[in-house]
């Protein structure tokens, strides 16, 4: 009888490493998607299904969009950011810097779209967006601006809140490659 109860007591061990293995694993499983940030692509903010934009989700909840606007003679390729969570803009244009890259002013992007007549900056309440790269060209040179959208790691957005306050967000650019350029038509060779 003692062989027997030793046997049964090593089965149920053996079934609780088991169980414990597999509720490990559905845990990893059910918690990567909440840990990566996917791309996909969907219709553009406010464009219906005319315009595609490449999209992603931070942890945080504020989502990230690439769109693109094209016209006769040239491409324009635009982010747009919109926060969640109550967050919003205090009226002035964000600062971001990919990877360790130097940071970018869209309040000077902004600027300069304004002394040309055209809108390459816009911010209001829980959404704002920028120009990120203009070309008469349907591909990226690997020296270009967008292509550092493409092939970067890490977006960092410094932006001022309603609140008064100085916020960072961050997004993953790992993945973006393949929704911005289906999202945009536009290549990087």
């Amino acid at each position: 009888m003692t062989v027997l109860i030793t046997c049964v007591l090593e089965t149920l061990r053996g079934w609780r490493a088991m169980a414990s293995a597999a509720a490990v694993a559905l845990i990893c499983l059910l918690a990567a998607p909440v840990l990566a940030q996917d791309w996909s692509v969907v219709d553009a903010p406010g464009a219906g299904d005319q315009t595609k934009a490449a999209v992603t989700t931070n942890i945080d909840g504020h989502k990230l969009f690439i769109w693109a606007k094209h016209l006769e003679d040239r491409s324009l390729v635009f982010a747009e950011l919109h926060l969640e969570n109550g967050d919003e803009f205090a009226g002035r244009m964000p600062v971001y810097r990919i990877d360790s890259g130097d940071p970018v002013d869209t309040e000077l992007v902004r600027r300069a779209g304004e002394k040309q007549g055209s809108l390459w900056g816009f911010v209001a309440g829980k959404a704002c967006f920028w120009l990120i790269w203009s070309s008469n060209r349907q591909s990226v040179d690997a020296s270009d601006h967008l292509a550092k959208w493409m092939n970067g790691k890490l977006l960092k957005v410094t932006y001022l809140a309603s609140d008064g306050s100085k916020k960072n967000i961050e997004f993953s650019l790992d993945s973006s490659l393949t929704a911005i350029q289906q999202a945009t038509g536009i290549s990087l060779p």
